[in-house]
């Protein structure tokens, strides 16, 4: 039959002298290093949750920005664009104004010249209408 006998309170000595070594050589450094990564990881996960909502804050800002810079230099566009109609308008208008004074000197020009013109030309028509024949027929002698 199984009894206990006096081997136990030796057995009983060798297991709590083994838990004993073996708490402190192998449990302890082992809890030790188990609790100081988990605190480390539980750490780095809430340090990068952080991050993440940090990211998307400065994400959502510099898009908000990026908007009201675009909306500014669209304003900016749009006023240049203004300003060099503007321009564009005064240009033309002073070189239609230019170009209007000039055929009108010219007109007067030849409106004083006309009856002069006239008369030269006149004078020049037997000598011309002498070319023209001579350009035709080919010739040289036509008097």
């Amino acid at each position: 039959m199984l009894s206990v006998d006096k081997t136990i309170v030796i057995q009983f000595v060798f297991f709590i002298i083994s838990y004993i070594v073996l708490s402190r050589l192998i449990f302890r450094p082992y809890l030790e290093r188990y609790y100081s990564r988990k605190t480390l990881t539980d750490g780095h996960e809430d340090q990068a949750q952080k991050l993440l909502t940090q990211h998307k804050d400065m994400e959502v800002q510099y898009e908000q920005k990026v908007r009201q810079v675009g909306v500014h230099l669209k304003t900016i566009m749009d006023e240049v664009r203004q300003r060099v109609s503007k321009q564009y308008d005064e240009i033309v208008d002073k070189a239609k104004g230019q170009a209007e004074k000039e055929v009108w000197e010219v007109k007067n020009k030849l409106c004083d010249n006309y009856p002069k013109l006239k008369e030269e030309v006149f004078q020049n028509i037997p000598e011309l209408s002498k070319i023209v024949v001579k350009k035709i027929l080919n010739k040289e002698n036509v008097k």
